[in-house]
């Protein structure tokens, strides 16, 4: 450090000495060369992403991807190395999964009345006429005729003379009223004309006629989609609805515009379209931004000689956090639209009470009614262990050196979500170590290491809490929690649930307050998968935190009921570690008994 020198081991007893510049650590410094197979990336963009934080964190210039493999090659120092190990590692994680369920529930309803009561008009008013009708005493014997036609006589007249005009005339008339006979009364008989020779026609009669319609109509769509954590996912259920959106006149040379016009058409979406873009946290809530959009063609207008669609839509845009399982309603649009119609006679029509004698009434309601409920259901939340959470002592700002923690004899690093295992690299140890052995084992010359505590004096013994089961409520959450005794130096326990999804869901699993002991505050390590009924959980304490003894609860566990009906929470393996790597003995866990009622 006082000289600024840069040096290297060369073999177990020489060392290579030389300025320290970066000119000189680009000739001297040993490099390493490693693949990277990725195997949670799903699109060109991560990849892009993770390339650019290998160049922007550790200045990483020798890292190639290669698409086909979904794989990145690096070639960097052996610290370097080291770190982007660690990054990939913490970056390249499954992602949370949640299914999201959709439903659209459209309640329709139609009441029709019609009372017409035609007592006297009914729904037309009063429409009536007086027709003379002579009785056959008062008529001329003969004349009366049905067809009501008579016909003049024909006269010539002729004059002779310088000029000399023949005219002839004939008149005929011929007149027929219908139904109604044209008769004749003789002036004699005029005296005897009274009220019985006259009747009157289409007298309102009595009636009274009522009808009543009602129906109701309900439509119910139920569907599910799958999305990933941060990626948006769409469904469209529905059909294609043609509209004319342009068209064009094409020229002709020499003849001016065509008669022919092109017209262009879009295709719309008519139906349920939904798109979601869920964010998946590790407590188990989901946050998601919903654009739902519920739309149909309700009539057509002809525009310009086309015939285009006109879309009724009921559309919502939402933003909302729910648990799992919480049901979100995002719409409920109420349609409502009465309308009445009176005919009869004016004034009369009117009247309270006796007005239903005079006019006719036709009340009719539509009511639609929309509601849009979703429900997310979390699949798989975010794995993120207490290594991905630990800060790494990279060096300074001009060069990287990591530093690594002693490890005790036989014990390794737990493996992280890709299935790598981080070890120092094989290919030297860092330019600054003083000896050159491998990191991974004392060296042949060390002492050996000193023995652990001692094993446990009996097995450890697990059960649920409470023991005798629980009963719950459907959408009830519940929690138990798994519980240890006679525990002696733990440093981590895991554990793996199967249940039955279709009764009962696992939303959160928290550390308990026996591996926290001493002030610490864990999050465990937890792969919840609802769709299968299994969850496996890891909570540990560190490799310099030691073990803990006693008793108390490794883990509690939030329940969420979805159906009814009687399962089981059965834990199908355990497995209690001390502080030395060794297992610690302990029983299996008897079943726990969940009642949905």
């Amino acid at each position: 450090m006082v000289t600024k020198s840069y040096w290297k081991p060369l073999s177990p007893n020489t060392i290579f000495v030389t300025v320290d510049n970066p000119t000189k650590r680009r000739e001297y410094a040993e490099q390493v060369v490693k693949v990277f197979y990725l195997s949670n990336v799903t699109g060109p963009q991560e990849m892009q992403e993770i390339l650019t934080v290998l160049r922007t964190v550790v200045d990483v210039q020798k890292v190639f991807n290669y698409t086909a493999q979904n794989a990145l090659i690096v070639r960097a120092e052996a610290d370097t190395m080291s770190l982007v190990e660690k990054l990939i590692s913490d970056l390249d994680k499954p992602r949370g999964e949640c299914l999201v369920d959709i439903v659209v529930m459209e309640v329709s309803s139609s009441y029709m009345r019609t009372l017409s009561a035609g007592g006297i008009g009914g729904t037309g008013g009063i429409n009536t006429s007086a027709v003379f009708a002579p009785r056959p005493g008062i008529t001329t014997p003969g004349v009366q005729s049905s067809t009501g036609s008579t016909t003049s006589t024909t006269g010539t007249t002729t004059t002779t003379g310088t000029t000399s005009t023949t005219g002839t005339t004939t008149g005929t008339t011929t007149g027929t009223t219908g139904s109604t006979s044209v008769t004749q009364v003789p002036f004699s008989q005029l005296g005897h004309i009274s009220s019985a020779d006259f009747s009157i026609t289409s007298l309102p009669g009595a009636q009274f006629e009522a009808m009543l319609s009602d129906s109701s109509t309900r439509v119910l769509q139920s569907p599910q989609i799958r999305a990933t954590d941060n990626v948006k996912a769409t469904i469209k259920i529905g059909e294609k609805v043609p509209t004319a959106s342009g068209s064009f006149q094409p020229g002709v040379a020499g003849v001016g515009v065509s008669p022919l016009v092109n017209t262009q058409f879009t295709y719309l979406d008519v139906g349920v379209n939904v798109e979601i873009l869920p964010r998946i946290h590790e407590n188990g809530d989901v946050s998601m931004h919903m654009d739902l959009d519920v739309s149909q063609v309700d009539n057509y207008d002809n525009l310009g000689g086309i015939s285009e669609p006109v879309i009724g839509q009921n559309k919502a845009t939402a933003d909302v956090t729910l648990k799992d399982g919480q049901v979100s309603l995002i719409g409920g649009i109420i349609q409502d639209t009465n309308s009445k119609a009176i005919t009869g006679i004016p004034g009369l029509a009117n009247l309270p009470i006796l007005g239903h004698l005079f006019n006719s009434e036709n009340l009719q309601k539509n009511k639609t009614e929309l509601v849009i409920a979703v429900v997310p259901h979390v699949v798989r939340i975010p794995y993120v262990t207490m290594s991905n959470l630990q800060g790494v002592a990279a060096g300074n700002s001009t060069q990287i050196h990591v530093s690594r923690a002693p490890q005790r004899p036989g014990q390794i690093e737990a493996p992280q979500s890709n299935g790598l295992v981080t070890t120092p690299s094989a290919s030297g140890p860092p330019a600054t170590a003083p000896p050159l052995t491998s990191t991974l084992a004392p060296p042949a010359t060390a002492p050996p290491a000193p023995a652990g505590p001692p094993a446990p004096g009996g097995p450890a013994r697990v059960s649920f809490l409470p023991p005798n089961g629980v009963e719950a409520q459907l959408s009830q959450a519940v929690t138990v929690s798994l519980y240890a005794e006679n525990v002696t130096d733990l440093v981590s326990a895991t554990a793996s649930l199967r249940f039955d999804p279709k009764i009962i869901r696992i939303t959160n699993i928290v550390a308990g307050d026996l591996p926290q002991k001493n002030g610490l505050q864990l999050q465990p390590a937890k792969n919840i998968l609802n769709d299968t009924g299994n969850a496996n959980v890891t909570v540990s304490r560190g490799p310099n935190s030691g073990g803990v003894s006693g008793s108390g609860n490794l883990f509690s566990i939030t329940l969420q009921a979805v159906g009814r009906g009687t399962t089981s929470l059965t834990v199908s393996g355990v497995a209690l570690t001390a502080s030395t790597g060794q297992p610690l003995p302990s029983n299996t866990p008897p079943t726990l008994v969940v009642n949905v009622k």
